[in-house]
């Protein structure tokens, strides 16, 4: 399975080679626990190290910072690089008073506020995330979609963990679907992403949040982190428990994702370099 992943580290989609591996600016990345200087320095760790796409959103925020700080994170990161080796994707979906708004208006702004942070006059992919499949029924939401394509958005992708991402199966303007591919997903989720392959290009997330020794070596963790995470499993939704039931082992995760499911590109996140690489070398990097 190994060598099956090495053979396949990148895929080629447009003027830039998608490496298998993704580096999402995310959770920990984006709080005041871990500091700017440290984000830029992993960003370009994974550059290094192969990796060019990366995700991120700009409602990945602790209250305390700006909006889109993972996004002012990632372009201080990717700065100096070859933008065209470099796959951006962020969402639109933002989260205010537990409501998501997804009208025309909303989305352009978000467009145009993502590129101006991002530092770049395109985004890759554009995930929408988490979207009640009632706005589909607006043909003005579909309109402003098309208006973006192929301008400011080269890709529009659909996000989420449950039936909100089925959408995608009827809309042309859909390319791509980001969803877990991790060992504890439901058979449901697994025939989802069987029935996408070769219809959308496929970002797999949570691939290692339920394996095996996900949470070794917390020593290598960056400080900051360790408190993001008990404060999102006090809080929040659990993540990265150690105690979580999986088939399979770390070393097994990212092949199964890459093989099995075919997933395109499986995104994951860190504080410590160290898991940086060795999550590269598991993904055949």
């Amino acid at each position: 399975a190994r060598a099956q992943a090495e053979d396949a580290s990148t895929v080629t989609s447009g003027s830039a080679s998608m490496s298998r591996l993704g580096f999402g600016v995310s959770g920990p990345l984006t709080s005041l626990l871990v500091d700017h200087g440290h984000v830029v320095r992993l960003v370009r760790e994974a550059l290094d190290l192969g990796i060019t796409v990366f995700d991120t959103a700009p409602f990945y925020r602790d209250l305390q910072l700006p909006q889109g700080i993972g996004e002012r994170r990632l372009a201080a990161g990717i700065r100096g690089y070859d933008r065209s080796r470099i796959t951006l994707t962020t969402k639109v979906g933002e989260k205010r008073f537990d409501l998501l708004e997804f009208s025309p208006s909303a989305i352009e702004a978000s467009v145009e506020n993502s590129l101006r942070r991002l530092e770049t006059d395109y985004i890759d992919y554009l995930f929408i995330q988490g979207a009640p499949a009632s706005i589909w029924l607006e043909s003005d939401l579909l309109e402003c979609l098309d208006r973006l394509k192929g301008d400011k958005v080269a890709h529009f992708g659909l996000s989420g963990r449950d039936d909100e991402v089925e959408a995608a199966f009827g809309l042309p303007v859909i390319d791509a679907l980001m969803m877990p591919a991790g060992g504890d997903i439901s058979a449901t989720q697994a025939d989802r992403i069987r029935r996408a392959r070769g219809q959308f290009r496929t970002f797999g997330i949570e691939v290692f949040a339920t394996a095996r020794n996900a949470t070794r070596n917390k020593s290598l963790r960056h400080p900051g982190a360790a408190l993001w995470y008990a404060a999102r499993n006090t809080f929040g939704r659990p993540v990265n428990s150690a105690d979580a039931p999986s088939p399979e082992s770390r070393e097994d995760a990212a092949p199964r994702a890459i093989i099995d499911f075919g997933m395109d590109t499986i995104v994951t996140s860190t504080t410590s370099r160290a898991h940086l690489r060795a999550n590269a070398e598991l993904a055949g990097l």
